[in-house]
């Protein structure tokens, strides 16, 4: 399982990040990494935000909806 994390925090993150000048790379990583978990699962954008509100992020919910392409590419 870590191997798979290091894969998309290398492979998927990085480049997206550095391609597209992403501001907020936590919040991407995590997004990525819960879309990847769940692969079959919809997506709640404003629960999504709760939990890592919960969790200590300060993210804005609009700027989750703004990473969403990222995480198609």
């Amino acid at each position: 399982m870590q191997l798979l994390k290091g894969c998309v925090d290398l492979l998927v993150l990085r480049d997206v990040i550095e391609r597209h000048g992403v501001p907020n790379c936590e919040a991407l990583r995590r997004l990525q990494r819960h879309l990847l978990a769940n692969p079959g699962a919809p997506l709640g954008i404003a629960k999504f935000h709760r939990d890592l509100r919960s969790q200590g992020m300060a993210v804005g919910e609009e700027s989750l909806r703004d990473l969403l392409p990222y995480s198609s590419q």
